[in-house]
């Protein structure tokens, strides 16, 4: 198939990655055609680079048009809701355009389930939950993609993920050089997180089984830790075996999200494909997964 993937970060290049190796021809749309991680993927695998951005779909219309499956994993950080809404309407766009029920992949995360509190169960997909107010239009984006007659639509839910240069999840990882671990309020709310192997093979796999998953959002969670267990293991791996400190009054927004109890259930996915988490758990393989990410950081 030709897939047109929006943003090569993170997620975008083990996307990217995972199905280039499949034997699928992908178009990888970025701001800066000289982004290393999209060289690398165009030298070794083939990708195609073609300049855009999330604002400006327009610059790349005839990929949108040409493409059988449309994938945006990028964010607009000075206005993120403006940025998601164009990439929607331009995808919806172009498979009316091109009178073709395309497949589009909306990736979402789980922050759009807020803070649980005390609760412990494992939230599905669904579940009852309040939307938090920053989080509103990401849910009306989803529902415009799950709803829309003219596309194929699935939206996924990441967990936090690591593996490779880390993401968020990274930052716990600095506990050495910062010769200090402070986490927000007592550490025991819930993080899901999901390897990014298995979130790259999860994007093949919803793709590739699109009569099986389109009309439907997915969590992609394979495990829940606490913050503390997720930030006492990276300190350790790190090489500090300083004791883990408190910041019982967060002030910051990430801080405040950070103390979120997210206990999520990603086993959806896997009854309704044929897709298995196979990666390293975070806690169990932490001194790899920071080995890898102090290599990225290099």
């Amino acid at each position: 198939m030709k897939i047109a993937i929006v943003g090569l970060g993170y997620f975008g290049s083990a996307i990217s990655e995972e199905l280039l190796k499949a034997g699928h021809t992908v178009y990888g749309i970025v701001r800066d055609e000289s982004k290393p991680s999209a060289l690398k993927l165009k030298e070794e695998l083939g990708l195609n680079i073609v300049k855009g951005s999330l604002n400006e779909p327009e610059a790349f219309k005839d990929v949108l048009l040409d493409c059988d499956v449309l994938i945006n994993t990028a964010q607009d950080g000075q206005n993120p809701s403006a940025g998601s809404r164009s990439i929607v309407e331009a995808f919806i766009n172009a498979a009316e355009e091109s009178n073709e029920k395309k497949i589009v992949v909306f990736t979402s995360g789980c922050l759009v389930y807020g803070d649980q509190g005390e609760n412990t169960d494992l939230l599905s997909e669904t579940s009852e939950y309040e939307v938090p107010d920053i989080f509103k239009w990401r849910v009306e984006d989803e529902n415009t993609i799950i709803s829309s007659d003219k596309i194929k639509g699935i939206v996924l839910r990441p967990g936090y993920v690591y593996g490779r240069s880390g993401s968020y999840i990274g930052c716990w990882f600095n506990a050495n050089k910062n010769n200090k671990q402070v986490i927000p309020l007592s550490g025991n709310n819930y993080w899901p997180t999901i390897n990014v192997e298995d979130l790259a093979r999860a994007y093949r796999a919803v793709i590739e089984q699109a009569d099986q998953s389109s009309g439907k959002i997915f969590n992609l969670v394979s495990h829940n830790n606490t913050l503390l267990e997720i930030a006492t293991a990276s300190a350790k791996s790190s090489g500090f075996n300083g004791e883990i400190e408190h910041n019982n009054n967060p002030e910051s927004l990430w801080d405040k999200i950070f103390a979120w109890n997210i206990p999520l259930d990603g086993s959806l996915v896997t009854n309704t494909i044929d897709f298995q988490y196979t990666g390293k758990g975070f806690i169990e393989s932490n001194q790899e997964f920071h080995d890898s990410w102090l290599e990225a950081q290099n």
